[in-house]
């Protein structure tokens, strides 16, 4: 009985150390009132957590954000 849970322990292991790697674009585009004198806008950005890791993140905008 001990052997298969062993087993499945070292499974899950192998399983939780998988990596992959993704290419992920956001874009966002607003249509803005010819009279705005000021707007904000929210986007989500990706975090670094225990579970993924950000790398080149980068970010183009007509104004600093």
């Amino acid at each position: 009985m001990l052997a298969p849970a062993a087993l499945g322990c070292l499974l899950q292991s192998a399983a939780a150390q998988r990596s992959a790697t993704f290419e992920v674009r956001h874009e966002l585009k607003a249509t803005l009132p010819a009279a705005a004198r000021q707007v904000r806008l929210w986007f989500v950005l990706p975090q670094d957590d225990p579970e993924q890791q950000v790398q080149n993140l980068r970010i183009e905008a007509p104004c600093p954000y």
